[in-house]
């Protein structure tokens, strides 16, 4: 969300003031004009309109508005009014503006997308004949203005025959002494008016093409993400986050490049045609041989374009695993720091670079193969042509037909030349519609039905009350069990084959499954302890193709995540639902969403719903707009917004928050301490107003003292019992925790108990604690037991004098939450007059950018990338061979028609130089084409290492304050500009007047695409939040702002592009206009005609018909240059962003078994988290003992993280010193210190890879250590029943083919490998239940017995055996002691300690 600085904006008014004044005198001292654009029915019309923001003033006459709109005069005033602000050291806004145009209505957005695209993709899509096809709904959305292009075009092309055949006429005019002066003036004028006709129907063809080419991109933008808040869940399984990035940089970059040239496929024909008609009339049969060349070479085209198809596929496919791992470590920059991971992280992705580099030379060397195949051709015509011309029809080459074939096979190399380049282009595009149209023909999530008066629960004995929640025998499935969707098309054999297998696998795990429930009701030995039927149908279906049918595998817990759940839900009814880690309980929750997949039975919901994620989701935004969300856009309901505050516990945190509830939020809650964020989800169930919660372990990340007040104020009398504001019915409440102590409150209706996918047990608090058999009971004696446990060692571990021989630790997240929220949530000092700063949290990438001309080092950086400023040369002598090539066989030509002789070996000898000529040429152009595509690679693969080794080392204040899709956009586009379109582009310099501003829009465009490619991300992470809230529409709405705003910058990109090349042609047509007219002049004054005389003024006049089109591609291309030179730019912007310390140091070697006693002093130590903010660490002084069990406690903003942020230097300090065991830990390298931390964090983060590239990515521990410590923590036995079957095992993206607490049981696992002699912990078994957590408790103080440890105490029971508790507040320690020695003499953490006995008695 946007804000503006007051003085800010009043100082850009007064600065704008003075450019409106100077451009207003400017516009009256040229009297230049205003024209609106409008492209009703696709065409270019100027009409009158009142002056406004979006009107602008009418030309004083019909005549000069053609003459405008016919030259994109109005595009003179933009870039007068750009260059102005540019010398004025601003940077342009092309929204706020009103001298500007915007971008056309017809244009826009929400024109292009709901108006033309959506209604005809939709119509496709209720099509049952066929697969909805995105080629055949964007050609009926956008045919008519590309017909109307290719109609310009067309008459274009029988234009531009005109000049050579006014070349022939006036050679033979010139070496003709009778021929008046009339004729040759008249082919003079005949070929000017040519050449500005040809020049205005080839820009607005151009034009026309660039506007078709934003309406497709927009239209698939939308298309895509419109998809991805429908799209069925499991999708993401089998696709990679990075894969779905790819189709909205790369793969709709490429559709959107190819329909400027697409016309290509028909027009090149046309030409062809045309060349060998006139050829004919010049060379009579001889053209034939040129004929029979270009039909040779037509199968060529078909098998090149096959082999660059799979070439493209390829590297695409390596493209998509590069990214997706890119990332998923920028996305998990916290954990790859604490961790110390930078390393492993940097290999990994230098070698998916190194793949997809020798993927893209491979696509280079079949770019330049099949450039030298088409090269050859227009060579080979010529030389045949003239060779049948010479010999088979023994006729003598006269200068006339010799310069007007030349001027022909001129035209002709263009398509021929073309033709490769197109299907190349086609080619791509035909892969990327193909990658788009499958993601787009995904099967659709499908919410619960909804239960209406219809449906009754007479069945279960409650007479005709409707159910709220209905899930009846339902059974649900893992993602990628069940077989794909094939949307309406006939599925191949293999698939037919795969579908046939998972159904047999689903049904051998539904028969197993009635085996379990049989031999439970018989009280035998259920199936997974002796095996079953299963496994011999498995042997009489000889089924041994699908390695999941292994005995192992089949058990129906593994392949089934519920299994027959026949749960209700009444309105009013609160429900909890507990179980162990694995158990289902999520898994319950996202089937009443709709979100897994279901196998059999019924799913069905009365009303609307709100969701509680287990990863709370919060977006990019102020925290009134994550508190509003869904809703952002309608009336804000004060009264309910000002409850959902106080009942959620925020008020404080508000208070804290300099700009209060405008203060924004970075990505994924960067700002807020998950506290924090999971009190801001739970302010936004309670605006939502739904009449269904779900709440999904909401409590685990709160302090115990707000645990309580949450759960009683804003569950209990706020949700439950506080009727809905709409409707004034009560809500149903369902809870998923693990926090039992809450559940014998008398509101609770029923107790859920789960185990394996399946209800093994419900029923009230009463009934199931009471009964001693229940599963209920067994979790409730083990959480009571730990309690009871926790308070015999806070006696044993407070007496005086006592060795704490058992030990418990947690250590910090140290979140992006946290960190930075401190900063700025610790407001001011006591003093209260600190200067409040802005709002606005994330950095501004328009203020950022740079503005002016490309700065000359940046071209040195890609020249020193490419292999030092030596490449100057070889790129030099390759351009000069291939250009001199052709001049001299020009030249040749012109020779060969009056030096050579009539007998035919001289004839044949002349043509047998003009043809080496040519092959010394092609092979140049060969040469060229290589070393530049090459040298482009080097610097690519260059530049791209330096962007990732500064990336990763920088420092985390970077990523606070920078969007994720911000540095994605750098890895993605800005690398894709470098490998591929970097090179094309690579010319000499242009005209700077037009090249300044071009080179600004080209900086707006790659800055306007980094917020559509953040919010993309955003959305992908909290597609399940945002379609239980119901907000599609409201993100929709706001992507759709952000691609008007870079197809603004992109309309106006390619009309400066226009409008350049109109005035280039001009120039070109003066030029030929002045050729053939001193041509003709000098033959008047000659008074007779010359054959010599003739043939060189020939060659001058058609170089003059040939600099038109040179001039054109010579500035065009060097802009382009320039303008992509802004990739290296940016890219080169974060190889110099600030770094983080040395991360070794030659003094680390010393240190060998450092640290060894893990005693941690703070001396004075201040910390601020970035220049300006209030300090947060404010003196600190503290000594913690060695192997001293330290329990941390405060307020939100006391300085709890920030204390460990400290030690881990993820921050440095402002003034003071840490000492660990003795060795301050700024004189150690950043690796070696983070490295001897174990980081257990709150917020559980896995990679996508294997179990063991999780746990030992330096793979320093051997496979039976690992296995170890996986079996300790309880994910792995020998057994049939265990989690992990083996190290190998897939980890997706974000682990989330595991639940939450198997995640935190893995990170935990991770940690016991470290054997440091420093653990840090945030609460980290919050997420596991009771049992489970006795377990790990007891694992952690074992291992740990003789570490220093630090917890961040979110449950007091977890801290009551520390050794020493340490209170912070306002950023110093305001009580460290023993907690009996704190309990003997008050304070805070007396009353800390008071209010949790209160309530858990």
């Amino acid at each position: 969300m946007e804000n503006v600085d007051n003085s800010t904006a009043e100082k850009f008014k007064s600065r704008s003031g003075e450019k409106d004044a100077a451009l207003s005198q400017n516009e009256d001292d040229d009297e230049s004009v205003w024209v609106p654009l409008s492209s009703h029915g696709g065409d270019n019309n100027i009409t009158a309109a009142p002056s406004s923001a979006s009107k602008f003033c009418l030309p004083s006459s019909s005549v000069r508005q053609l003459w405008s709109a016919l030259t994109f005069g109005w595009f003179t005033p933009v870039l007068q009014r750009m260059q102005l602000e540019l010398d004025m050291g601003m940077s342009p806004d092309l929204e706020s503006d009103p001298k500007i145009p915007p971008l056309p209505p017809e244009d826009s957005t929400d024109h292009v997308f709901y108006d033309e695209f959506e209604r005809l993709w939709k119509q496709q899509q209720q099509q049952q004949t066929e697969p909805p096809s995105l080629v055949k709904c964007l050609w009926k959305a956008f045919h008519p203005l590309f017909v109307s292009a290719g109609i310009l075009k067309a008459v274009h092309d029988c234009l531009q025959f005109v000049g050579p055949q006014v070349l022939n006429g006036l050679i033979r005019f010139l070496r003709e002494p009778a021929e008046s002066i009339t004729t040759g003036l008249s082919l003079t004028v005949a070929v000017t008016v040519a050449q500005l006709a040809m020049s205005l129907c080839l820009r607005h063809y151009f034009f026309r093409c660039y506007r078709v080419s934003i309406k497709i991109r927009t239209a698939v933008l939308m298309a895509i993400y419109q998809k991805s808040l429908t799209i069925d869940s499991t999708y993401y399984k089998d696709h990679p986050i990075g894969q779905i990035t790819n189709l909205m940089s790369v793969d709709v970059q490429r559709l959107q490049g190819v329909i400027t040239y697409l016309h290509a496929i028909w027009y090149s024909f046309l030409q062809i045609v045309l060349a060998m008609y006139f050829l004919w009339q010049q060379l009579g049969p001889s053209c034939l041989a040129g004929v029979l060349v270009i039909l040779l070479s037509i199968p060529l085209t078909g098998v090149s374009a096959q082999w660059m198809g799979k070439l493209q596929k390829k590297l695409m496919e390596k493209k998509d695993d590069r990214v997706q791992c890119n990332q998923e470590t920028i996305g998990n920059m916290k954990i790859v720091k604490l961790q110390a991971w930078e390393g492993p992280f940097r290999d990994k992705i230098n070698h998916l670079r190194k793949v997809e580099i020798r993927r893209l030379f491979i696509y280079d060397v079949g770019q330049c193969l099949s450039w030298l195949l088409w090269s050859a051709v227009p060579l080979l015509i010529a030389v045949c042509t003239f060779g049948a011309y010479v010999t088979v029809a023994g006729q003598s080459l006269d200068v006339a037909s010799a310069l007007t074939a030349l001027a022909l096979f001129e035209i002709l190399r263009f398509p021929l030349y073309m033709l490769p380049y197109v299907i190349n282009m086609i080619v791509e595009a035909s892969v990327a519609v193909k990658r788009i149209q499958d993601f787009l023909n995904a099967p659709d999530y499908t919410r619960p039905s909804k239960l209406t008066d219809g449906r009754t629960g007479s069945e279960n004995g409650n007479g005709n009350e409707i159910p709220v929640i209905r899930l009846k025998e339902g059974t649900f499935t893992y993602e990628n069990i069940l077989a794909p969707t094939y949307a309406n098309k006939i599925p191949t054999l293999e698939e037919q084959l795969e579908e046939t297998e998972q159904d047999l696998l689903l049904v051998k795990a539904k028969l197993a499954d009635a085996e379990d429930h049989l031999a439970e009701l018989e009280g035998r030995p259920s199936y997974a302890q002796y095996g079953s039927t299963v496994s011999t149908i498995s042997a009489n279906h000889n089924d041994n193709t699908y390695d999941a049918t292994s005995e192992s595998n089949l058990r129906p817990e593994k392949i089934l995540s519920l299994r027959r759940v026949n749960f209700e839900c009444r309105e009013g009814e609160f429900v909890a639902v507990v179980g162990g880690v694995g158990s289902g309980k999520t898994t319950l929750l996202k089937a009443i969403l709709g979100e897994c997949q279901k196998v059999s039975g019924e799913v069905g919901v009365r009303g609307s719903v709100a969701y509680f994620d287990q990863k709370p989701f919060i977006m990019n935004d102020t925290v009134k707009g994550n508190i509003l969300f869904g809703k952002s856009e309608d009336k804000v309901d004060e009264e309910l917004y000002q409850l959902a505050v106080k009942s959620a516990c925020l008020e404080h945190d508000l208070e804290m928050l300099s700009f209060g509830d405008q203060t924004e939020i970075g990505e994924k809650g960067i700002t807020l301490s998950g506290g924090q964020k999971a009190r801001v989800a739970m302010a936004r169930l309670v605006y939502r107003d739904a009449d269904v919660v779900l709440l999904d372990d909401c409590l685990s990340a709160v302090d115990a003292h707000v645990g309580r007040e949450l759960f009683d104020k804003c569950i209990i009398e706020v949700l439950l019992l506080k009727k809905k504001k709409a409707s004034n019915s009560k809500r149903t409440v369902v809870l998923v925790t693990n926090a039992l102590q809450y559940l014998n409150n008398p509101k609770v209706d029923r107790i859920v108990v789960m185990k394996n996918g399946r209800i093994v047990e419900e029923g009230t608090y009463k009934d199931l604690a009471g009964n001693t058999g229940s599963h209920f009971k067994k979790y409730l004696d083990a959480f009571s037991e730990s309690m009871s446990n926790d308070d015999g060692r806070s006696q044993h571990a407070t007496e005086p004098g006592a060795k704490a021989t058992e030990e418990f630790t947690a250590a910090n997240n140290i979140s992006k939450d946290q960190s930075y929220s401190e900063s700025k949530t610790t407001a001011a000092d006591s003093s209260g007059d600190e200067q409040k700063t802005s709002a606005k949290l994330m950095t501004d990438e328009m203020a950022e950018r740079e503005v002016g001309r490309v700065d000359k080092e940046v071209y040195f950086t890609w020249a020193k990338a490419a292999g030092g400023l030596w490449v100057v040369v070889p790129l030099f002598s390759v351009f000069a061979a291939g250009e001199s090539m052709k001049i001299f066989s020009n030249w040749w030509l012109t020779y060969w028609s009056h030096a050579a002789t009539p007998d035919p070996e001289s004839q044949l000898k002349f043509l047998g130089v003009y043809g080496l000529i040519n092959i010394g040429a092609m092979v140049a152009d060969f040469c060229r084409m290589f070393v530049v595509l090459y040298l482009g690679l080097l610097a690519s693969k260059s530049l791209f290492s330096s962007l990732l080794d500064s990336t990763l080392m920088a420092p985390m204040s970077f990523f606070d304050t920078t969007p994720a899709g911000r540095i994605m956009n750098r890895f993605s586009k800005d690398i894709y500009t470098i490998d591929e379109d970097l090179p094309q582009s690579f010319q000499m310099q242009q005209q700077a007047y037009f090249s300044q501003c071009y080179r600004e829009l080209k900086r707006i465009d790659s800055v306007t695409r980094s917020p559509i490619h953040a919010l993309f991300g955003e959305t992908l992470d909290g597609f399940c939040t945002i379609r239980a809230f119901e907000a599609e529409r409201t993100l929709f709405h706001r992507i759709l702002g952000f691609i008007d705003k870079q197809q603004h910058a992109y309309f106006l990109t390619q009309a400066g592009l226009c409008w350049l090349a109109v005035r280039l042609e001009l120039i070109g047509s003066a030029i030929i206009f002045f050729a053939c007219g001193a041509a003709v002049w000098e033959k008047q004054a000659m008074l007779e005609g010359n054959e010599v005389f003739a043939g060189l003024a020939g060659l001058s006049i058609s170089y003059a018909l040939s600099v038109t089109q040179s001039l054109n591609w010579a500035v065009r291309t060097g802009s382009d240059f320039e303008a992509n030179m802004v990739s290296v730019e940016r890219v080169r912007q974060y190889t110099q962003l600030d770094q983080e310390a040395p991360h070794h140091k030659d003094t680390d070697t010393q240190l060998r078994d450092w640290p060894s006693r893990g005693t941690i002093e703070f001396r004075d130590s201040k910390l601020r988290y970035r220049p300006g903010l209030p300090l947060v660490l404010k003196g600190l002084n503290l000594t913690i003992p060695s192997q001293a069990k330290v329990g941390v406690v405060g307020r939100t903003g006391a300085g709890k993280s920030t204390l460990m942020t400290a030690l881990m230097r993820l921050v440095e300090l402002d003034s003071g010193s840490i000492l660990l065991d003795g060795v301050d830990i700024k004189s150690v390298g950043l690796t070696k210190l983070r490295s001897n931390i174990a980081v257990i964090p709150q917020d559980p983060v896995l990679f996508s890879g294997t179990i063991k590239t999780n746990l030992d990515p330096f793979n320093e521990h051997s496979n039976d250590r690992l296995l170890d410590v996986l079996e300790r923590v309880g994910l792995y036995s020998t057994d049939t029943s265990s989690t992990i079957k083996s190290l190998g095992d897939n980890v997706m993206q974000d682990g989330s083919n595991y639940s939450a607490g198997q995640r935190q049981l893995l990170v935990i696992a991770r940690a016991l490998l470290d054997g440091a002699a420093v653990v840090i912990c945030d609460e980290a078994t919050a997420s596991i239940d009771a049992e489970a957590d006795a377990r790990i408790q007891r694992l952690l103080r074992q291992d740990f017995r003789g570490a220093t440890t630090l917890t961040v105490a979110h449950r007091l029971n977890t801290i009551m055996d520390s050794t020493h508790i340490l209170v912070m507040a306002d950023g110093r320690a305001m009580e460290f002691d023993t907690p009996a020695a704190l309990l003997s003499k008050g304070g805070l953490f007396k009353d800390l300690v008071s209010k949790w006995e209160q309530e858990h008695s």
